[in-house]
């Protein structure tokens, strides 16, 4: 399956051509592309804007949607951002629901560009249309070891964070607090990522797995999956490899910074 992504700069197009790889998790992204493919992206869940620069308005704007009392915070803090992720988290169900809730998403989106959680990958997702296409799947099984430059893979996208996550942002945690909040990548959804460097995953520090020992166990047994890795913290499935060996992604973006479609042949 050959896949072209288009990028624009408002005046020009470029593409980029890929060769879908044959494992178990990009037989079934494939085909949520298939179905997507005519369907305009989300601005939203694309890289391109930047939403943590707005912080304060949007935070504004999210409390008047959400119909909660607004407190001035502190977004330089990450216990103030990970107050402000829980505030998502508890009102996403029920605002999810309701018309011209894009406020919903640019708010969890500038959390995360606070949080440094977006890194050298260039995303694209069709946000809300991706949903009746969603799946339940074992993801971190298929995940790989390293991620190469220029590669498409399958990204972490559920609603929640990480276990090293967790860690780093200091959440205060019982272990059924832990569960709702820590997942694995148990959702398979058609949002996917370009790998913009290489990455050897670093390994688990330490203190991080001794603090997880509280956890490890019970926690894999719950959402059934057999290990956590630094693989399953850092990387993702990979999905497709540039048809051209030598392109360069990055030299791409440089001219045509925004995505445009994608087209299956």
């Amino acid at each position: 399956m050959i896949i072209n992504l288009y990028f624009c700069n408002g005046v020009q197009k470029e593409s980029v051509t890929y060769r879908l790889v044959n494992n178990p998790v990009s037989k079934r992204w494939i085909k949520k592309i298939k179905h997507l493919s005519r369907v305009p992206h989300s601005f939203l869940e694309t890289t391109g804007l930047s939403f943590a620069q707005n912080i304060e308005n949007i935070h504004h704007e999210f409390c008047n949607f959400a119909g909660v009392v607004y407190h001035k915070t502190n977004y330089s803090e990450q216990q103030s951002l990970n107050l402000l992720h829980e505030l998502y988290v508890t009102n996403h169900d029920r605002l999810s629901k309701l018309k011209n809730n894009k406020i919903l998403y640019e708010f969890h989106n500038a959390i995360h560009e606070l949080e440094k959680q977006i890194g050298r990958r260039f995303y694209i997702g069709w946000g809300t249309n991706e949903g009746p296409l969603e799946e339940q799947f074992d993801c971190n099984e298929y995940y790989n070891e390293t991620l190469v430059k220029n590669n498409l893979y399958l990204p972490w996208t559920e609603l929640g964070k990480t276990p090293l996550h967790c860690f780093q942002n200091n959440e205060p945690i019982n272990f059924q607090k832990f569960c709702n909040l820590a997942k694995p990548h148990v959702t398979l959804r058609a949002k996917f990522m370009i790998a913009l460097q290489d990455l050897d995953p670093p390994a688990l520090s330490q203190e991080f797995q001794q603090w997880f020992l509280q956890f490890r166990t019970p926690w894999l047994k719950h959402y059934n999956i057999r290990d956590w890795r630094a693989r399953d913290e850092h990387t993702g499935v990979l999905l497709a490899e540039p048809a051209d060996a030598n392109m360069d992604i990055e030299k791409l973006l440089e001219e045509f910074p925004n995505f445009h479609s994608v087209e299956l042949v």
